[in-house]
């Protein structure tokens, strides 16, 4: 009997172990995974094009475009009343045609504490640049 127990003891030990093996193995595999998704999201271009972040930018007639359609969007916010001082961050999504769209906007508000402000500033970048308001984020300003 007391041998019985032994085996029994024994083979519970190796079970956990090769729970415990399975789980770690498991583990990891979600891990790879999650890890190489994030790798191809960030270094294959999408559907649209290639991401372009905040890499810096050769002064060019170009890249002035770009800098006063930032300016004139703050320009334009900060007029709405109850916004106060916003400062904006837009991103850009290189197209095949070698042209660029907007992508992302950020807008950094003293009044977007305010949810009917916040509204309007969501609804503006929407209306002038095309996008979903999962493209959209407003934050309130410190």
């Amino acid at each position: 009997m007391k041998r019985l127990m032994e085996e029994f003891q024994r083979w519970l030990e190796s079970e956990k172990k090769a729970k415990e093996l399975f789980h770690f193995l498991l583990s990891l595999i979600v891990i790879l995974s999650v890890s190489l998704l994030v790798y191809h999201m960030a270094v294959s271009p999408g559907e649209e094009g290639e991401l372009v972040t905040d890499q810096p930018r050769q002064l060019s007639p170009e890249t002035s475009f770009y800098d006063s359609q930032e300016s004139r969007f703050t320009r334009m916010l900060s007029q709405i009343k109850g916004v106060g001082e916003v400062s904006v961050m837009l991103t850009y999504r290189q197209e095949e045609r070698q042209e660029q769209t907007v992508q992302g906007v950020m807008i950094v508000a003293e009044g977007a504490g305010d949810i009917v402000v916040k509204n309007q500033l969501t609804d503006a970048a929407k209306s002038v640049f095309g996008l979903p308001a999962s493209r959209v984020s407003v934050q309130e300003r410190k």
